[in-house]
């Protein structure tokens, strides 16, 4: 009869710990942390005139430009934010609100300009 009440009370132990320790985690809610996702990292050398166009979805994005030898334009299409000046460096974000596209463009000199090397980075950054 020992051994018997000895079980019951090591079950009864054994019961109460896990639900001690167990339902406080069980309770609480899992958050889930975002990350930005990277979804273009490019090299790319463009011909004077010659453009690059990026389709992207709608949402936030990080964009982060350099140009060598020469300069770059940058064009939000589908979305309120401006086009940049000509540039060698640039790092913007821009809320795309529907489906668009990010055009890198070498500007033209009537097909007299140098041929560019661009960095380009484009980063979506997730919802706040």
């Amino acid at each position: 009869m020992t051994s018997k009440r000895n079980t019951v009370n090591i079950l009864a132990m054994i019961t109460f710990v896990c639900l001690a320790s167990c339902s406080e985690k069980e309770a609480q809610p899992i958050v889930k942390k975002l990350e930005p996702i990277v979804v273009a990292d490019d090299f790319r050398n463009l011909k004077d005139g010659e453009q690059i166009a990026y389709r992207l979805t709608s949402g936030t994005y990080k964009m982060e430009l350099t140009s060598g030898n020469g300069t770059a334009v940058v064009e939000w299409v589908g979305a309120p934010c401006p086009k940049s000046t000509e540039v060698t460096a640039l790092q913007t974000m821009c809320e795309l609100v529907q489906d668009g596209q990010l055009l890198v463009t070498n500007p033209t000199s009537f097909g007299n300009g140098p041929t560019i090397s661009v960095t380009i980075k484009i980063t979506r950054m997730p919802h706040a």
